[in-house]
């Protein structure tokens, strides 16, 4: 009986230092999540929590799921990246009734990779080597991480989404994520011009805006009134309705979390020769006669018609420019009843009129249209 007992206080102890050795040898090494090559076969993983992963085979693919409760954002990151792989990410949801169970939100995107989250379920992260054609044996990790909206205006990234917006009240927004743009119109009763303003936007951050109309039945809805440029922009409002601004980083590849603080003031119109910025709308001249006018907003260019009736020479001269360094450009007609640029002088100057039975477009405006004023300045044209 002894014997016996002594037997098996032998294999205890064996046992138990086989399992201890085990143990220790696989202290610290990631937990195995496959198989999860398929978006079916997706391991569950909590929000904020890191894990160990590698890419051991040319064309891996590794899926993972999360639960999202809320409106916010989810962000894949990754450290410790083998540095002969270009790993990325890819957002999807599953499609139960697809033949393609894989709907995907985002294309392959480099980490710190952010997506925003409109709806609360369960959303998947594909991680692969971007061109499935190397592997390592080496561990990475990767967390995916959950961020609560932090723009009250979200959602809002098209027009159809715009939030409505009053003039000369602040509004608190952020650029965020990656590629974010913030719609927003506004109501103008008059002429006049609409003028974007901003602080405390982060230095990652170009914060510009573009104007837009919009209409859902044209085959293009969209109307881009004035390009995306930096802010402080103001745009020319010549009829009443309904504008758009949106807001984006310049070229859409900065975000930040923090807000920043930006409004839309109303300038009433002070040029009351405006529009005249093109040849269907250009003001008649006959050679001798002065106008005022103001050099407003920057690029802005008033355009005269000037049809001579004998050759000559046109003087024109002026004051009150303040900062404006005034010019005038020379345009004609070309065969496609287009403007053409002939000469640009400064003002004053001179243009002599060689030919008579065309049409003359005097264009006054800035210099280098890197200046601009509301306030008005006398031009005088002699002939």
């Amino acid at each position: 009986m002894k014997k016996i007992n002594l037997l098996l206080g032998v294999l205890v102890f064996f046992f138990v230092a086989c399992g201890s050795g085990s143990d220790s040898k696989t202290e610290g090494k990631a937990e195995s999540h496959e198989p999860n090559n398929t978006i079916e076969e997706a391991t569950a993983v909590e929000l904020g929590s890191e894990f160990g992963l590698k890419i051991d085979e040319s064309g891996d693919i590794d899926w993972f799921k999360v639960e999202v409760k809320e409106q916010g954002y989810l962000q894949a990151l990754a450290k410790g990246v083998p540095e002969d792989l270009d790993i990325q990410v890819r957002f999807a949801k599953y499609d139960e009734w697809g033949d393609e169970k894989e709907d995907f939100l985002t294309n392959f995107e480099e980490m710190p990779a952010t997506i925003q989250i409109l709806e609360e379920g369960t959303y998947y992260v594909m991680v692969a080597e971007r061109w499935g054609e190397k592997s390592s044996d080496d561990e990475f990790t990767l967390k995916i991480d959950f961020i609560k909206e932090i723009d009250s205006y979200e959602p809002n990234s098209d027009a159809l989404l715009a939030q409505e917006i009053e003039f000369g009240k602040e509004y608190e927004s952020a650029i965020f994520p990656t590629r974010d743009e913030d719609w927003f119109k506004i109501t103008v009763e008059e002429q006049g011009y609409l003028e974007v303003k901003s602080k405390d936007v982060d230095e990652e951050i170009e914060l510009s805006v573009y104007f837009a109309q919009f209409d859902e039945y044209n085959e293009d809805p969209v109307e881009v009134l004035k390009s995306i440029d930096v802010i402080p922009q103001t745009m020319a409002v010549t009829e009443p309705g309904e504008y758009y601004v949106v807001l984006a980083d310049r070229w859409g590849g900065e975000m930040s979390k923090n807000t920043f603080t930006w409004l839309v003031n109303f300038i009433p119109e002070m040029d009351e020769l405006e529009p005249n910025n093109n040849e269907t709308n250009a003001k008649e001249i006959t050679g001798n006669e002065t106008v005022n006018m103001a050099i407003f907003p920057l690029g802005d260019i008033d355009l005269f018609k000037f049809s001579p009736s004998a050759t000559g020479t046109l003087n024109i001269k002026g004051k009150d420019f303040g900062n404006i360094e005034a010019a005038a450009t020379i345009f004609v007609l070309d065969e496609d009843n287009e403007l053409d640029d002939i000469e640009t002088i400064d003002i004053p100057g001179e243009f002599e009129i060689k030919e008579v039975g065309k049409d003359y477009f005097i264009g006054i405006k800035d210099r280098w249209d890197g200046n601009s004023s509301p306030e008005m300045i006398e031009i005088v044209f002699s002939y």
